[in-house]
């Protein structure tokens, strides 16, 4: 059976009204992910490592968007739930899913203040990392975003005791995807499967045309339309699932009536 799930938005000298239609909808976007892991050495120093995801705990992330591209600014704090073997330190990487229309800045990261290098992966490439870290680790979280690119940071060797926190921020500036008859960015969450305790997203549109809508299917935003052409939202969550991206759609123009229409 096909499924059919859509969002109508019409508006009409620029007072919208939204619709949203849904006939049997079974499953939603997938999200892409990403993950902050350590890497230790298991039972002996001549064992390969064994990566371990580490619980992402908060999440805030601040977008400003324009006609074309969307300026990023993540977040993000993680949490050592278990001690690590023999030592208080541990080594961690950052993984991010990247889009598939690539990016138009460098991807930056630091971790615990401190600026790290770091290298984006093909597609093809990443996905075979994301296989070797379900044989290694059991860990089915990284399959989230299989198919994208992946950036992938230096190692960095942290304090890792119980209950430790390492503080993670990434900058990135894409291109709008288009969604439907909108178009807009998915920022992904995190592999771990606890859900975030405390989750943050603020978003700044300034765009040449009019602004239609500015909506996130996911989450739910409170707009404030400054003007014609800037308007603001803001989510606030506690306790939120990690298997949907944090997704905001913008739809512009100038004519009197429109019809969008988002496929799910």
């Amino acid at each position: 059976m096909k499924n059919n799930h859509f969002t109508t938005t019409i508006t009409h000298n620029l007072a919208i009204v939204g619709l949203t239609v849904g006939l049997l909808m079974i499953g939603a976007q997938p999200a892409s992910a990403t993950g902050l892991m350590s890497e230790y050495q298991q039972y002996q120093p001549s064992m390969p490592y064994s990566p371990d995801l580490l619980r992402l705990t908060n999440l805030s992330v601040t977008i400003e968007m324009n006609d074309a591209n969307a300026t990023i600014i993540e977040k993000r704090t993680y949490r050592w739930d278990e001690f690590t073997y023999y030592t208080n330190e541990g080594t961690v990487r950052f993984y991010r899913t990247l889009p598939h229309g690539g990016v138009t800045s460098t991807p930056e990261v630091f971790i615990n203040g401190a600026q790290l290098s770091g290298e984006s992966l093909t597609a093809s490439v990443a996905d075979g990392w994301r296989r070797s870290v379900i044989q290694r680790a059991n860990e089915a979280g990284p399959t989230r975003g299989y198919g994208q690119p992946l950036f992938v940071s230096e190692p960095l060797t942290v304090e890792a005791l119980q209950g430790e926190t390492v503080h993670v921020e990434f900058r990135i500036t894409q291109p709008l995807d288009p969604r439907g008859s909108m178009q807009g960015v998915s920022i992904p969450v995190d592999w771990h499967k606890e859900p975030v305790e405390q989750m943050e997203l603020s978003v700044v549109a300034n765009t040449e045309a009019p602004i239609r809508n500015l909506y996130s299917p996911y989450h739910s935003l409170q707009t404030d339309r400054l003007s014609e052409r800037n308007v603001e939202a803001h989510f606030v969550g506690q306790e939120r699932c990690t298997t949907f991206d944090m997704t905001v759609l913008l739809s512009t123009g100038d004519s009197p009536f429109h019809v969008d229409l988002l496929p799910h």
